[in-house]
């Protein structure tokens, strides 16, 4: 007769539909106690960060300005982070390392902050909360992981944009960023919370912030309607 060669294929434990459906609980079970342990992580550090003194706010430049968006974070001081990270559940905060008010200059202090600053105005932290629920309920998949990390970070690309739009400097933000990057990390930054300067793709996000028009003037006013709209 004319029929080909048959493959068969052995049936294996792993490939069995009670098996994937265990695998798939087992990976939910895992990514829910993670989400519930960042909560827990990111309530202590709000709890134990005490409050950024009012006399560093105020001398940084274009912070006064920014402050006026619709979502108006407190900036306190947490042993908790090694830069900066933005801590939800409830109304948001900016937890930043107390180290940095010392070996900062009020620029590279205010990088940091208003690159915090523009998650917070578009709702980064609600949106990264949804992100893992939905992580949770769809399991382990490559194309929903490598989605996950896409997000994240084109969350990074657009709030260093908005960074650079407010402070005027591309190539001053990218070099902050890399020293910041360098920081050695003496306390974990709470699972879940964004971070300022994490190392991930950074090479990419240099690039991208080296794209944009360099020494670009100041447009806190612009950045400040662009997070109101989103």
């Amino acid at each position: 007769s004319g029929a080909g060669p048959v493959v068969t294929v052995p049936r294996t434990w792993w490939a069995s539909p009670p098996a994937a459906l265990g695998l798939w609980i087992a990976w939910s079970c895992i990514q829910a106690i993670r989400l519930a342990v960042s909560a827990l992580g990111v309530r202590d550090a709000r709890r134990r960060g005490r409050e950024c003194p009012a006399s560093v706010l105020e001398r940084l430049p274009h912070w006064s300005r920014v402050t006026m968006a619709e979502r108006r974070p407190r900036v306190i001081l947490s042993d908790r982070v090694p830069v900066a990270a933005v801590l939800g559940c409830g109304k948001p905060a900016i937890a930043l390392a107390p180290a940095l008010i010392d070996q900062l200059d009020v620029k590279d202090l205010v990088r940091v902050l208003v690159h915090e600053w523009a998650h917070v105005q578009r709702r980064d932290d609600v949106a990264q909360f949804v992100q893992r629920i939905v992580g949770i309920a769809i399991g382990w998949h490559p194309a929903a992981w490598w989605l996950e990390k896409q997000l994240d970070f084109e969350r990074e690309l657009a709030c260093d944009e908005i960074a650079v739009s407010v402070t005027g400097s591309a190539k001053a933000y990218a070099t902050c960023l890399a020293m910041l990057a360098a920081r050695p990390e003496s306390q974990p930054v709470p699972v879940g919370a964004l971070a300022a300067a994490s190392p991930s793709r950074l090479r990419a996000r240099i690039m991208r912030i080296l794209a944009l028009s360099h020494d670009a003037r100041p447009r806190p006013w612009r950045a400040v309607t662009v997070c109101a709209s989103s």
